[in-house]
């Protein structure tokens, strides 16, 4: 077995490509059956809905920012039943891409979902050390339109800072939540 090492540099082309290669996968296979039909988008919805409310209660939204999340969240009950639904990793990030001679490895399939094709791109341009890549230029690429990527990506960045909220881990972010999420608020 080849020995995995962490992949860096990645380009949003490379992780969309990566992305393309498991979902074409696993449609061909029957492997969705590992993952329970109720363990979907629906839930990290429920959770969002909730966790802008904390957030805004804690402080760490203004009520114009809150109002706006409102609505992403809000869209994205609406169209839920739209897309398509795909075995997603559920916590694309960084740590998760490793690299071996063969190509990039995708490791820690714990939090997979059924989500929106494109979820999982989205996740990872939403992690900080991707934020480069949060520009109009590197969006409206799943299929889902600028509007929904943008929500999802809304939806995404809310519930890591809620658990960063609950964990306090938020006491060390170098940008603060409010900021995060109007930075991709902004995009539309």
């Amino acid at each position: 077995m080849n020995q995995l090492e962490p992949s860096t540099g990645l380009l949003p082309a490379q992780v969309r490509a990566v992305v393309a290669g498991y979902d074409q996968t696993f449609r061909a296979t029957h492997l969705g059956s590992a993952i329970p039909g109720n363990c979907d988008i629906s839930l990290l919805l429920a959770e969002a809905e909730h966790a802008v409310n904390e957030l805004h209660e804690d402080q760490q939204l203004s009520r114009e920012v809150s109002l706006l999340v409102h609505r992403c969240l809000a869209q994205l009950r609406k169209d839920e039943g739209q897309w398509s639904r795909s075995i997603c990793h559920g916590d694309l990030g960084p740590a998760n891409l490793m690299e071996d001679p063969d190509g990039v490895v995708v490791v820690d399939w714990e939090d997979a979902i059924w989500a929106p094709s494109g979820y999982d791109y989205l996740y990872w341009v939403t992690f900080l050390t991707n934020r480069r890549w949060l520009v109009k230029e590197e969006l409206n690429v799943t299929g889902l339109g600028l509007r929904t990527e943008i929500a999802l990506m809304v939806m995404i960045v809310l519930l890591k800072s809620v658990i960063g909220v609950r964990s306090k881990a938020s006491a060390t972010y170098t940008i603060g939540i409010n900021e995060r999420l109007s930075e991709i608020l902004n995009l539309a």
